[in-house]
């Protein structure tokens, strides 16, 4: 059995994620601002537990995409020792490339 995998998050990830924190807090607080936080750490734990659960891009199969609010998806790929995050999206923006 292969070692248990972890999450890392990209350097983009990590600024899109920020980016979409900054804007729930400044529009609509701190209690929603965390619920976002909890909307991301749900995910890290349920994709930990079910990697490929989510569908694979459309458009580069080789990246997962996982909706976590009508509004976000997080973009990822399945390594054999972790997942690694390769972005945040706000899905009202245009981000046809995924």
């Amino acid at each position: 059995m292969a070692g248990r995998r972890k999450v890392e998050w990209t350097p983009e990830a990590i600024r899109q994620a920020e980016a979409i924190l900054t804007y729930v807090r400044e529009s609509w607080g701190d209690r929603i601002a965390g619920r976002f936080i909890s909307l991301l750490k749900g995910f890290e734990l349920l994709v930990l537990q079910f990697p490929h659960g989510y569908p694979a891009s459309p458009v580069r199969p080789e990246l997962r995409m996982a909706t976590i609010h009508k509004n976000v998806k997080i973009i990822y790929r399945v390594d054999a020792d972790r997942i690694l995050v390769v972005t945040v999206l706000d899905t009202r923006a245009a981000n046809t490339g995924w």
